[in-house]
Protein backbone atom coordinates (compact mmCIF):
# COMPACT_ATOMS: atom_id res chain seq x y z
CA UNK A 1 0.00 0.00 0.00
CA UNK A 2 1.02 3.66 -0.79
CA UNK A 3 2.09 5.28 1.90
CA UNK A 4 0.21 8.21 1.88
CA UNK A 5 -3.00 6.38 0.93
CA UNK A 6 -5.74 6.62 3.68
CA UNK A 7 -6.10 2.53 4.43
CA UNK A 8 -9.44 3.99 5.57
CA UNK A 9 -10.14 3.76 1.77
CA UNK A 10 -9.79 0.37 1.51
CA UNK A 11 -12.10 -1.01 3.08
CA UNK A 12 -15.63 -1.62 1.35
CA UNK A 13 -18.15 1.97 0.52
CA UNK A 14 -20.49 -0.02 3.04
CA UNK A 15 -18.35 -0.55 5.56
CA UNK A 16 -17.20 3.14 5.46
CA UNK A 17 -20.72 3.68 6.30
CA UNK A 18 -21.31 1.36 9.36
CA UNK A 19 -18.23 2.76 10.50
CA UNK A 20 -19.37 6.55 10.30
CA UNK A 21 -22.31 5.39 11.97
CA UNK A 22 -20.24 5.37 15.27
CA UNK A 23 -18.17 8.63 14.70
CA UNK A 24 -19.11 11.68 16.22
CA UNK A 25 -21.17 14.17 14.42
CA UNK A 26 -18.20 16.85 13.95
CA UNK A 27 -16.45 13.96 12.07
CA UNK A 28 -19.17 13.98 9.21
CA UNK A 29 -18.43 16.60 6.74
CA UNK A 30 -14.50 15.42 7.13
CA UNK A 31 -15.48 12.10 5.68
CA UNK A 32 -17.43 13.23 3.19
CA UNK A 33 -15.10 15.77 1.67
CA UNK A 34 -12.74 12.40 1.97
CA UNK A 35 -14.40 9.86 0.49
CA UNK A 36 -15.77 10.17 -3.13
CA UNK A 37 -18.30 7.61 -1.96
CA UNK A 38 -19.42 9.12 0.98
CA UNK A 39 -19.46 12.49 -0.60
CA UNK A 40 -22.19 10.89 -2.80
CA UNK A 41 -24.30 9.38 -0.10
CA UNK A 42 -25.76 12.67 0.76
CA UNK A 43 -28.12 11.33 3.58
CA UNK A 44 -25.95 12.67 6.67
CA UNK A 45 -25.10 15.68 5.39
CA UNK A 46 -28.93 16.56 4.85
CA UNK A 47 -29.56 15.38 8.51
CA UNK A 48 -26.97 17.74 9.33
CA UNK A 49 -28.62 20.35 7.31
CA UNK A 50 -32.08 19.74 8.29
CA UNK A 51 -31.21 20.03 11.88
CA UNK A 52 -29.40 22.61 11.97
CA UNK A 53 -32.61 24.33 10.19
CA UNK A 54 -34.77 22.88 12.65
CA UNK A 55 -32.72 22.93 16.38
CA UNK A 56 -30.21 25.38 15.66
CA UNK A 57 -32.14 27.65 18.25
CA UNK A 58 -34.80 25.47 20.24
CA UNK A 59 -37.09 24.95 23.49
CA UNK A 60 -38.95 23.57 25.66
CA UNK A 61 -42.34 24.99 24.56
CA UNK A 62 -43.41 21.71 22.88
CA UNK A 63 -42.82 18.72 25.89
CA UNK A 64 -41.79 16.46 22.93
CA UNK A 65 -39.01 18.14 21.66
CA UNK A 66 -36.60 17.44 24.51
CA UNK A 67 -37.96 13.86 24.03
CA UNK A 68 -36.73 13.68 20.22
CA UNK A 69 -33.65 14.96 21.32
CA UNK A 70 -33.07 12.58 23.78
CA UNK A 71 -33.49 9.41 21.88
CA UNK A 72 -30.54 6.73 21.30
CA UNK A 73 -29.96 7.05 17.33
CA UNK A 74 -28.38 8.58 14.85
CA UNK A 75 -30.40 11.26 13.97
CA UNK A 76 -30.86 12.68 17.33
CA UNK A 77 -27.11 12.45 18.36
CA UNK A 78 -26.93 14.87 15.26
CA UNK A 79 -29.33 17.13 15.97
CA UNK A 80 -28.18 17.49 19.16
CA UNK A 81 -24.87 18.24 18.12
CA UNK A 82 -26.32 21.21 16.32
CA UNK A 83 -28.34 22.49 19.50
CA UNK A 84 -26.56 26.23 19.89
CA UNK A 85 -29.13 27.86 21.38
CA UNK A 86 -31.78 26.32 24.45
CA UNK A 87 -34.65 28.20 25.73
CA UNK A 88 -36.22 26.96 29.09
CA UNK A 89 -39.93 28.14 29.10
CA UNK A 90 -41.08 26.60 32.48
CA UNK A 91 -41.34 23.39 34.39
CA UNK A 92 -43.93 20.29 33.74
CA UNK A 93 -44.79 18.69 37.19
CA UNK A 94 -47.26 16.18 35.80
CA UNK A 95 -48.95 14.45 32.76
CA UNK A 96 -51.60 17.27 32.56
CA UNK A 97 -48.67 19.65 31.95
CA UNK A 98 -47.22 18.21 28.86
CA UNK A 99 -48.84 20.46 26.32
CA UNK A 100 -47.03 23.52 24.68
CA UNK A 101 -46.37 26.21 26.23
CA UNK A 102 -48.33 29.00 24.84
CA UNK A 103 -46.03 32.85 25.01
CA UNK A 104 -48.28 35.81 24.76
CA UNK A 105 -46.00 38.24 24.48
CA UNK A 106 -46.70 41.21 25.98
CA UNK A 107 -47.54 39.18 28.83
CA UNK A 108 -47.50 35.83 30.50
CA UNK A 109 -47.22 32.33 29.17
CA UNK A 110 -49.82 29.46 29.86
CA UNK A 111 -50.41 25.85 28.98
CA UNK A 112 -52.14 25.54 25.65
CA UNK A 113 -55.60 24.22 25.76
CA UNK A 114 -56.34 20.38 24.33
CA UNK A 115 -54.97 17.11 25.71
CA UNK A 116 -51.19 16.24 27.32
CA UNK A 117 -49.15 14.81 24.19
CA UNK A 118 -48.54 11.92 26.64
CA UNK A 119 -49.46 10.22 29.71
CA UNK A 120 -46.49 9.05 30.48
CA UNK A 121 -42.59 7.35 29.67
CA UNK A 122 -41.55 3.58 28.77
CA UNK A 123 -39.96 2.26 31.28
CA UNK A 124 -36.72 1.32 29.45
CA UNK A 125 -36.40 5.17 28.66
CA UNK A 126 -36.53 6.16 32.05
CA UNK A 127 -34.16 3.65 32.75
CA UNK A 128 -31.41 4.62 29.88
CA UNK A 129 -32.43 8.46 31.34
CA UNK A 130 -31.15 7.57 34.52
CA UNK A 131 -28.31 5.42 33.36
CA UNK A 132 -26.62 8.57 31.47
CA UNK A 133 -26.74 10.44 34.11
CA UNK A 134 -24.90 7.78 36.08
CA UNK A 135 -22.23 8.07 32.93
CA UNK A 136 -22.27 12.04 33.08
CA UNK A 137 -21.87 12.66 36.72
CA UNK A 138 -19.96 9.87 38.69
CA UNK A 139 -21.22 11.22 42.92
CA UNK A 140 -17.91 9.75 44.40
CA UNK A 141 -18.83 7.18 46.87
CA UNK A 142 -16.93 9.48 49.76
CA UNK A 143 -20.03 11.74 49.52
CA UNK A 144 -22.68 9.29 50.46
CA UNK A 145 -21.66 9.70 54.04
CA UNK A 146 -22.87 13.46 53.79
CA UNK A 147 -26.11 12.24 52.56
CA UNK A 148 -25.28 13.34 48.72
CA UNK A 149 -25.72 10.15 47.18
CA UNK A 150 -27.52 10.37 43.93
CA UNK A 151 -31.10 9.05 44.23
CA UNK A 152 -32.47 7.36 41.35
CA UNK A 153 -35.85 5.79 42.63
CA UNK A 154 -36.40 9.04 43.26
CA UNK A 155 -35.45 10.38 39.91
CA UNK A 156 -37.83 7.55 38.75
CA UNK A 157 -40.39 8.51 41.05
CA UNK A 158 -40.22 11.80 39.16
CA UNK A 159 -40.29 10.77 36.06
CA UNK A 160 -43.28 8.57 36.01
CA UNK A 161 -45.04 11.59 38.02
CA UNK A 162 -44.53 13.83 34.44
CA UNK A 163 -41.39 15.44 36.15
CA UNK A 164 -39.38 17.25 33.18
CA UNK A 165 -36.30 19.04 35.10
CA UNK A 166 -34.64 15.85 34.65
CA UNK A 167 -35.01 15.29 30.83
CA UNK A 168 -34.11 19.07 30.60
CA UNK A 169 -31.13 18.83 32.47
CA UNK A 170 -29.80 15.52 30.26
CA UNK A 171 -30.69 17.97 27.30
CA UNK A 172 -28.27 20.55 28.27
CA UNK A 173 -25.37 18.06 29.65
CA UNK A 174 -25.22 16.27 25.95
CA UNK A 175 -25.67 19.15 24.06
CA UNK A 176 -21.53 19.03 22.53
CA UNK A 177 -22.04 22.84 20.75
CA UNK A 178 -24.68 24.40 23.46
CA UNK A 179 -23.46 28.08 23.67
CA UNK A 180 -26.35 30.22 25.30
CA UNK A 181 -29.15 28.56 28.03
CA UNK A 182 -32.23 30.97 28.81
CA UNK A 183 -34.59 31.06 31.62
CA UNK A 184 -37.87 32.46 31.00
CA UNK A 185 -39.23 34.38 33.85
CA UNK A 186 -42.81 32.42 34.24
CA UNK A 187 -44.57 34.05 37.39
CA UNK A 188 -43.50 31.92 40.28
CA UNK A 189 -41.87 28.86 38.51
CA UNK A 190 -38.34 28.22 39.72
CA UNK A 191 -37.53 26.34 37.27
CA UNK A 192 -36.82 21.95 38.30
CA UNK A 193 -33.74 22.16 35.58
CA UNK A 194 -31.78 24.96 37.13
CA UNK A 195 -32.45 23.28 40.55
CA UNK A 196 -31.04 20.01 39.05
CA UNK A 197 -27.91 22.30 37.54
CA UNK A 198 -26.98 23.42 40.59
CA UNK A 199 -27.50 20.18 42.25
CA UNK A 200 -25.18 18.71 39.79
CA UNK A 201 -22.48 20.67 39.67
CA UNK A 202 -22.72 21.33 43.65
CA UNK A 203 -22.44 17.26 44.14
CA UNK A 204 -20.18 16.19 41.46
CA UNK A 205 -18.41 18.37 38.68
CA UNK A 206 -17.43 20.55 41.72
CA UNK A 207 -15.25 17.96 43.61
CA UNK A 208 -14.15 15.91 40.77
CA UNK A 209 -13.49 18.67 37.93
CA UNK A 210 -15.47 16.42 35.73
CA UNK A 211 -17.91 18.50 33.15
CA UNK A 212 -20.14 17.39 30.48
CA UNK A 213 -19.99 18.64 27.06
CA UNK A 214 -23.12 20.61 27.70
CA UNK A 215 -21.73 22.17 30.15
CA UNK A 216 -18.35 22.79 29.24
CA UNK A 217 -19.39 24.17 25.87
CA UNK A 218 -22.15 26.64 27.59
CA UNK A 219 -20.76 30.21 26.97
CA UNK A 220 -23.77 32.72 27.88
CA UNK A 221 -26.49 31.92 30.55
CA UNK A 222 -29.65 34.34 31.61
CA UNK A 223 -31.81 33.02 34.51
CA UNK A 224 -35.38 35.20 34.67
CA UNK A 225 -35.82 36.65 31.01
CA UNK A 226 -38.53 38.96 31.13
CA UNK A 227 -41.78 38.77 28.78
CA UNK A 228 -43.99 40.68 30.11
CA UNK A 229 -42.00 44.37 30.27
CA UNK A 230 -42.97 43.65 34.27
CA UNK A 231 -46.37 44.25 33.99
CA UNK A 232 -46.46 40.78 36.76
CA UNK A 233 -44.98 41.54 39.75
CA UNK A 234 -44.86 37.83 40.87
CA UNK A 235 -41.21 37.05 41.95
CA UNK A 236 -39.36 33.75 42.89
CA UNK A 237 -37.03 35.21 45.23
CA UNK A 238 -33.95 33.31 43.85
CA UNK A 239 -31.47 32.17 46.43
CA UNK A 240 -28.29 32.66 45.74
CA UNK A 241 -27.19 29.22 45.82
CA UNK A 242 -28.04 28.46 42.09
CA UNK A 243 -26.42 31.98 41.24
CA UNK A 244 -23.00 30.52 42.58
CA UNK A 245 -23.47 27.19 41.39
CA UNK A 246 -23.52 28.49 37.49
CA UNK A 247 -20.32 30.73 38.15
CA UNK A 248 -18.42 27.26 38.40
CA UNK A 249 -19.17 26.16 34.59
CA UNK A 250 -15.39 26.34 33.13
CA UNK A 251 -16.24 28.16 29.80
CA UNK A 252 -18.84 30.65 31.02
CA UNK A 253 -18.62 34.12 29.36
CA UNK A 254 -22.07 35.96 30.60
CA UNK A 255 -24.40 35.56 33.35
CA UNK A 256 -27.98 37.24 33.75
CA UNK A 257 -29.63 36.68 36.60
CA UNK A 258 -33.07 37.82 37.65
CA UNK A 259 -34.98 38.38 41.19
CA UNK A 260 -31.77 37.48 42.76
CA UNK A 261 -32.44 37.86 46.65
CA UNK A 262 -30.65 37.61 49.82
CA UNK A 263 -32.21 37.41 53.52
CA UNK A 264 -29.89 39.08 55.73
CA UNK A 265 -31.52 37.46 58.78
CA UNK A 266 -29.52 34.03 58.09
CA UNK A 267 -26.28 35.77 58.97
CA UNK A 268 -28.13 36.20 62.58
CA UNK A 269 -27.29 32.70 62.93
CA UNK A 270 -24.75 31.94 65.06
CA UNK A 271 -23.08 28.73 62.83
CA UNK A 272 -23.76 30.83 59.33
CA UNK A 273 -20.88 30.16 57.26
CA UNK A 274 -20.97 32.61 53.90
CA UNK A 275 -18.85 30.64 51.86
CA UNK A 276 -20.51 26.94 53.49
CA UNK A 277 -23.78 27.86 52.78
CA UNK A 278 -23.46 29.46 48.66
CA UNK A 279 -20.06 28.09 47.65
CA UNK A 280 -18.83 30.94 45.69
CA UNK A 281 -16.03 30.09 43.38
CA UNK A 282 -13.93 32.97 44.98
CA UNK A 283 -11.61 34.30 42.31
CA UNK A 284 -11.69 31.04 40.36
CA UNK A 285 -15.11 31.88 38.00
CA UNK A 286 -14.41 33.20 34.10
CA UNK A 287 -17.59 35.02 34.08
CA UNK A 288 -16.65 38.42 32.03
CA UNK A 289 -19.93 39.93 32.13
CA UNK A 290 -22.47 39.97 35.08
CA UNK A 291 -25.96 41.52 35.02
CA UNK A 292 -27.72 41.50 38.45
CA UNK A 293 -31.49 42.10 37.79
CA UNK A 294 -34.34 42.37 40.35
CA UNK A 295 -32.04 42.69 43.15
CA UNK A 296 -32.82 42.85 46.86
CA UNK A 297 -31.51 42.45 50.31
CA UNK A 298 -27.88 42.25 49.72
CA UNK A 299 -25.76 42.44 52.50
CA UNK A 300 -21.93 43.64 52.63
CA UNK A 301 -20.61 39.95 52.93
CA UNK A 302 -22.89 38.72 49.94
CA UNK A 303 -21.55 42.12 48.28
CA UNK A 304 -17.95 40.83 48.92
CA UNK A 305 -18.63 37.55 47.75
CA UNK A 306 -19.73 38.27 44.71
CA UNK A 307 -17.19 41.35 43.99
CA UNK A 308 -14.98 38.11 44.65
CA UNK A 309 -16.46 35.64 42.39
CA UNK A 310 -14.09 36.14 38.85
CA UNK A 311 -10.84 37.32 37.76
CA UNK A 312 -11.69 38.48 34.38
CA UNK A 313 -14.61 40.06 35.27
CA UNK A 314 -15.23 43.27 32.83
CA UNK A 315 -18.28 44.22 32.97
CA UNK A 316 -20.91 44.50 35.89
CA UNK A 317 -24.48 45.91 35.64
CA UNK A 318 -27.03 45.77 39.06
CA UNK A 319 -30.75 46.69 38.84
CA UNK A 320 -33.13 46.97 41.29
CA UNK A 321 -37.09 46.38 40.29
CA UNK A 322 -38.09 50.00 41.38
CA UNK A 323 -37.04 53.36 41.59
CA UNK A 324 -39.45 54.08 44.41
CA UNK A 325 -38.51 51.45 46.72
CA UNK A 326 -35.21 50.52 49.27
CA UNK A 327 -34.20 46.81 47.93
CA UNK A 328 -30.25 47.66 48.47
CA UNK A 329 -28.40 49.03 51.08
CA UNK A 330 -24.33 49.68 51.50
CA UNK A 331 -24.01 49.47 47.76
CA UNK A 332 -21.20 51.65 48.64
CA UNK A 333 -19.53 48.60 50.09
CA UNK A 334 -20.23 46.81 46.62
CA UNK A 335 -18.62 49.59 44.64
CA UNK A 336 -15.39 49.29 46.97
CA UNK A 337 -14.86 45.69 46.87
CA UNK A 338 -15.64 45.46 43.01
CA UNK A 339 -12.23 48.12 43.32
CA UNK A 340 -10.11 45.67 45.31
CA UNK A 341 -10.91 42.38 43.94
CA UNK A 342 -11.30 43.47 39.92
CA UNK A 343 -8.38 46.34 39.83
CA UNK A 344 -7.54 45.57 36.43
CA UNK A 345 -10.30 44.05 34.48
CA UNK A 346 -13.36 46.21 35.44
CA UNK A 347 -14.17 48.38 32.61
CA UNK A 348 -17.52 49.18 33.01
CA UNK A 349 -19.82 49.69 36.00
CA UNK A 350 -23.82 50.73 35.33
CA UNK A 351 -26.44 50.87 37.77
CA UNK A 352 -30.17 50.83 36.98
CA UNK A 353 -33.02 52.19 39.35
CA UNK A 354 -30.42 54.26 41.39
CA UNK A 355 -33.14 55.36 43.62
CA UNK A 356 -33.98 52.21 45.14
CA UNK A 357 -30.63 51.31 46.30
CA UNK A 358 -28.30 53.57 48.80
CA UNK A 359 -25.15 53.82 50.31
CA UNK A 360 -23.98 54.87 53.90
CA UNK A 361 -24.48 58.19 54.10
CA UNK A 362 -24.65 59.18 50.58
CA UNK A 363 -26.86 58.58 47.58
CA UNK A 364 -25.35 55.21 45.94
CA UNK A 365 -21.34 55.64 45.68
CA UNK A 366 -18.70 58.18 46.41
CA UNK A 367 -15.94 58.97 43.45
CA UNK A 368 -13.42 57.35 46.06
CA UNK A 369 -14.92 53.98 46.11
CA UNK A 370 -13.49 53.85 42.41
CA UNK A 371 -9.68 54.40 43.51
CA UNK A 372 -7.77 51.42 42.26
CA UNK A 373 -9.89 50.80 39.27
CA UNK A 374 -7.07 51.24 36.74
CA UNK A 375 -9.17 50.69 33.27
CA UNK A 376 -12.72 51.57 34.37
CA UNK A 377 -13.99 53.01 31.25
CA UNK A 378 -17.83 53.37 31.50
CA UNK A 379 -19.87 54.03 34.84
CA UNK A 380 -23.24 55.47 36.34
CA UNK A 381 -22.91 57.97 39.62
CA UNK A 382 -25.25 60.11 41.00
CA UNK A 383 -24.86 64.24 40.61
CA UNK A 384 -25.15 64.45 44.44
CA UNK A 385 -22.34 62.01 45.48
CA UNK A 386 -19.93 63.83 43.31
CA UNK A 387 -20.84 66.87 45.00
CA UNK A 388 -20.83 65.23 48.52
CA UNK A 389 -17.69 63.74 47.56
CA UNK A 390 -15.81 67.20 47.20
CA UNK A 391 -17.30 68.50 50.24
CA UNK A 392 -15.34 65.98 52.08
CA UNK A 393 -12.64 66.66 50.11
CA UNK A 394 -12.28 69.75 49.94
CA UNK A 395 -13.40 70.35 53.32
CA UNK A 396 -15.90 73.63 52.65
CA UNK A 397 -18.63 74.04 49.82
CA UNK A 398 -16.92 74.38 46.88
CA UNK A 399 -17.60 77.51 44.15
CA UNK A 400 -18.14 76.17 40.59
CA UNK A 401 -14.25 76.31 39.70
CA UNK A 402 -13.18 74.35 42.60
CA UNK A 403 -15.93 71.53 41.94
CA UNK A 404 -14.99 71.32 38.29
CA UNK A 405 -11.14 71.13 39.12
CA UNK A 406 -12.36 68.21 41.68
CA UNK A 407 -14.51 66.42 39.33
CA UNK A 408 -11.38 66.19 36.54
CA UNK A 409 -9.54 64.77 39.29
CA UNK A 410 -11.83 62.34 40.74
CA UNK A 411 -12.62 59.32 38.43
CA UNK A 412 -9.84 56.92 36.87
CA UNK A 413 -7.92 57.96 34.16
CA UNK A 414 -9.35 55.58 31.70
CA UNK A 415 -12.75 56.82 32.04
CA UNK A 416 -14.57 57.26 28.51
CA UNK A 417 -17.82 58.13 29.27
CA UNK A 418 -19.91 58.76 32.56
CA UNK A 419 -23.80 58.76 32.97
CA UNK A 420 -24.83 60.74 35.58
Amino acid sequence: MDQNECPLLRLSPELILQVLEYCPPSTHLDMALTCLTLHHRRKLLDLHREADAKYRLTSDLCPETVIDLLKDNTRAKIERWHVRELEIWGSRKDWEDWRPWVPNLPGTCGLADGSPTRHGLFLQDIQRYIRTALELWTFPEFQRYSGWEFDSEAVQRDLEAGHDGFLKLLLIATCPRLDSLRFVKRGLDPHTTLDWMAYVINKDSTYTGNWSQGFESLRNIAVGVETDQRMNDESVHRDGGDFAALLYLPNLESLYFNDLHYDRDKENHPYFNMSDHYGFPYGISRVKHLFIDGASGFSPKFYKAIAFVSRDLESLVLRVGTEYGQDLDDVDTFVSRLAVDNTTTLQKLIIYNPGGMHGYRCTNYRPQELDGLENLKLFTIAASDIELDALHQLHKRPNAEKLADHVSKAFPSSTEAIYI
